[in-house]
């Protein structure tokens, strides 16, 4: 008969809690990665209409 030592039971523990605090890590940085890149999408789409919106404003005269 087998008998589980208190050391055995919260080394156990400990490495669960080791597991997931280090999944935990991983999602949350794929999410940030993920929530940067469409910040940085964004961010471009705001540019680029912000310069279509100055070329409608301002045409360049072709005029020599």
């Amino acid at each position: 008969m087998s008998c589980i030592s208190h050391v055995d039971v919260k080394a156990d523990v400990q490495k669960k809690l080791n597991n997931q605090s280090k999944l935990y890590r991983r999602s949350s940085r794929a999410q940030a990665a993920r929530q940067n890149q469409e910040e940085l999408r964004t961010q471009k789409e705001h540019q680029s209409e912000s310069a279509e919106m100055k070329r409608l404003m301002h045409p360049v005269s072709n005029e020599d």
